[in-house]
């Protein structure tokens, strides 16, 4: 999925466990709820086929649900609510096959989420819900899920690409995601004085024990502005913001 982004939502500093219903009979409902500081809560829901979510506005500012990608060819191709004002809820029940993202087409630069219908292996995705883009930081949110009964080893690499069209690898390591895992994991990437305006595609990519590529996701973040917010001591772009417990792989 892409997205172009110039706006901010507000930083989340800390690595969190998210809500997933549990293993359960088909037929269970997960809740999505708009919240203040303009996003969904959860962003990210797992869920088997014929499961139903519901959306609820708890919010004074009007919302909406809306599948799939406000930049893609077919938004609101599965399902488009219609707006909710507080109080109002909207549920939809889902067929195999239907993994899609959704935003909210009042604040489509802001809300975002996703819905993974029976999902399988290991997942990594990004959902610009907790971005924020200044003149020398780019910070978003990872998720990543384990949709197995076993711990998985796996290897998160994280690319950018500059206006320029140079690919940076700002983050390769490793790390285990345990039975049935779901992280939501906040990274910065930190750019160099004086880097230029424009887009900035970063590229999520999360492989196996044997280097193969299982999950990628990729966004595209707009800087629009040369000032710097500090001086800083390295060159380059750089990563950072895993689970502490990943170690780097080593050269």
């Amino acid at each position: 999925m892409k997205h172009h982004r110039s706006g901010a939502a507000v930083m989340v500093a800390v690595a969190a466990t998210l809500g997933f219903a549990p293993a359960h009979a088909h037929g269970e409902t997960v809740t999505i709820n708009m919240v203040g500081g303009l996003k969904f809560d959860p962003a990210v829901v797992a869920i088997k086929t014929g499961d139903v979510v519901v959306w609820t506005n708890t919010t004074s500012f009007p919302h909406d649900t809306v599948s799939g990608d406000p930049d893609g060819p077919n938004p609101g191709e599965l399902w488009s609510s219609g707006l909710l004002f507080e109080g109002d809820s909207f549920s939809r029940t889902f067929a195999a096959g239907e993994t899609s993202d959704f935003f909210c087409s009042v604040h489509s630069t802001r809300m975002f989420g996703r819905v993974f219908v029976d999902g399988t292996g290991v997942q990594g995705t990004m959902i610009p819900a907790n971005t924020t883009v200044t003149a020398q930081k780019i910070t978003f949110d990872t998720w990543l899920l384990n949709f197995t009964g076993a711990s998985q080893s796996v290897n998160g690499r994280v690319k950018v690409k500059d206006p320029g069209g140079a690919v940076h690898a700002v983050l390769d390591k490793n790390g285990t995601l345990g039975p049935m895992a779901r992280l939501r994991v906040p990274v910065t990437i930190t750019l160099p004085g004086g880097a230029p305006v424009g887009d900035y595609t970063v590229r999520l990519e999360l492989r196996d024990s044997g280097g193969v590529l299982r999950s990628s996701d990729e966004d595209i973040y707009r800087k629009l502005s040369l000032e710097s917010e500090a001086p800083l001591s390295h060159v380059g772009i750089i990563g950072e913001g895993f689970d502490p417990s990943w170690q780097p792989r080593q050269p």
